[in-house]
């Protein structure tokens, strides 16, 4: 789930060349993801209604894009998305703790890291 949610949050806010791939992929193929769906939660209603007209629209331009981050931010959906990253990896890490040392447990408790501080 952290995995997830990190390329999400890489969808919406990252560049291009940062990454390597095409961004906003999700929101062009209108996906709904979980900072999408944070933020519409907390949203006033004119905003859930911008949002899922964004969403619907078939041709989104860099300025509707950036229409859509901009609401996302508004409604806290990449902070929420940040803690929950960090929720999931603490979860895991505690959970693989747990288990006998081995070369297997340190690559687990290394992707975990790996994850939360990677910047593509």
């Amino acid at each position: 789930m952290a995995f997830q949610i990190k390329d999400d949050l890489f969808d919406l806010l990252a560049r291009e060349s940062d990454i390597g791939k095409d961004v906003a992929h999700d929101v062009k193929k209108s996906m709904i993801t979980l900072p999408y769906i944070h933020s519409f939660r907390t949203l006033k209603k004119s905003d859930q209604k911008r949002m899922n007209t964004i969403i619907r629209t078939k041709k989104k331009t860099p300025q509707i894009i950036r229409e859509l981050r901009n609401l996302i931010e508004k409604g806290g959906g990449f902070d929420y998305a940040r803690n929950k990253i960090e929720d999931f990896s603490n979860n895991a890490m505690m959970a693989i703790k747990t288990y006998e040392d081995s070369s297997y447990k340190k690559s687990m408790l290394d992707l975990l890291v790996f994850n939360t501080h990677r910047t593509k």
